[in-house]
């Protein structure tokens, strides 16, 4: 099962109650399964990882040598042949011929389920469309496994196979329904908002590793909206998510704002690396909003880990800088090189300043 992105727990959860095992792969070197499975999660960040990683080509290699594939959401993109509506540069895996709209169904917010006919046996089926594309064309060979009407008033396919390659345009991981039962001639189209899964950890963090990878500090609205996506995904309060909220508006400039979400994700109790950036980020975003007292009394206060030290004491040399603390601002920037072969000597040379002499000893 691929695992660059999307809630690869429920995907494999699903794939396991069905009596497969599941091998997650991230990097070329663990692709050795006989089928594979594309989680959803968001197109673009997909491709992206699927190049960084080595495994685009692979895949592709792979799918057109016979490799049984299934995506669903995302993977149905990833698995067409062409787009509408994707970004410069967009990639896919040219596995299925169609063409496939991307967020066809709307925005997050439009998320929806609706009561689907399989047409291959006639029976009726729950789906869950989250910012879900359709296939606007496909070629003779594609046999349509489920149609759905949008707001366009349209049929469109949201299933399709071609020979051993399949594609969804909803989460069949989300539902728990399990049989089937007859089914009207058309879809049902009263659409109900979906329960949703929280990601599992590890799929959160590979999140934030991509939102990271693509942001641009000029796309001030974009990177906001990247972070406040990623903290929807998050329970209520949830620090990390506070963090990388944080984190995002210290980014573009906003660092009055940034301030205040630093606080409270340190308040919620934000551990492990993200507590040691967070105390040295909010120091610097202090110092920035014209606050370097409260920026030292932090960074006096607050230890943080051997590897973040060096940058806790050159941010704290600013800080006491900017309030005319020279000399110890000067012992602070000393003491954040002092790890190299002469760390002993500046070690000594910082605590002289204090006394005001220098020492000529090597």
């Amino acid at each position: 099962m691929l695992a660059l992105q999307g809630d690869v727990r429920e995907h494999a959860a699903a794939v396991t109650s069905l009596g497969a095992d599941v091998t997650l792969v991230r990097r070329a070197r663990e692709r050795a399964g006989r089928r594979d499975h594309l989680a959803r999660g968001e197109s673009t960040t997909i491709d992206k990882l699927l190049r960084a990683f080595d495994l685009r080509d692979l895949l592709m290699e792979r799918i057109q040598a016979g490799l049984p594939v299934l995506g669903s959401c995302a993977g149905m993109i990833l698995l067409a042949t062409d787009l509408v509506d994707g970004i410069e540069g967009q990639q896919t895996l040219e596995a299925i011929p169609m063409t496939v709209r991307r967020n066809a169904f709307g925005r997050q917010v439009d998320s929806a389920e609706a009561s689907l006919t399989w047409l291959p046996d006639g029976s009726s089926m729950r789906a869950t469309f989250i910012r879900a594309p359709w296939v606007e064309s496909y070629a003779d060979e594609v046999e349509v496994l489920a149609t759905a009407v949008a707001g366009d008033g349209v049929e469109h396919a949201v299933a399709v196979q071609y020979g051993s390659r399949l594609a969804t345009a909803f989460h069949p991981e989300i539902s728990d329904e399990a049989p089937r039962t007859p089914a009207p001639a058309r879809p049902d189209l009263t659409w109900e908002q979906p329960t949703r899964a929280e990601p599992s950890d590890d799929v959160w963090e590979v999140r934030v590793e991509a939102f990271w990878d693509g942001v641009q500090r000029d796309d001030v609205a974009g990177v906001i909206a990247g972070a406040h996506a990623l903290a929807e995904a998050r329970p209520a309060g949830d620090a990390a998510a506070l963090y990388e909220v944080a984190s995002a508006h210290d980014y573009v400039g906003r660092e009055a704002e940034a301030v205040v979400l630093y606080e409270r994700a340190l308040a919620a109790g934000l551990g492990g690396r993200r507590a040691d950036e967070a105390v040295i980020q909010l120091a610097s975003s202090l110092r920035n909003v014209g606050r370097p007292a409260d920026a030292v009394a932090l960074l006096e206060s607050t230890s943080v880990s051997e590897a973040l030290a060096p940058a806790a004491a050159g941010f704290l040399a600013l800080a006491r800088h900017d309030l005319g603390r020279h000399t110890e601002a000067l012992q602070a920037a000393l003491g954040a090189v002092a790890s190299t072969q002469y760390s002993a000597a500046l070690v000594r040379y910082a605590a002289d300043l204090d006394r005001g002499e220098s020492s000529t000893e090597p």
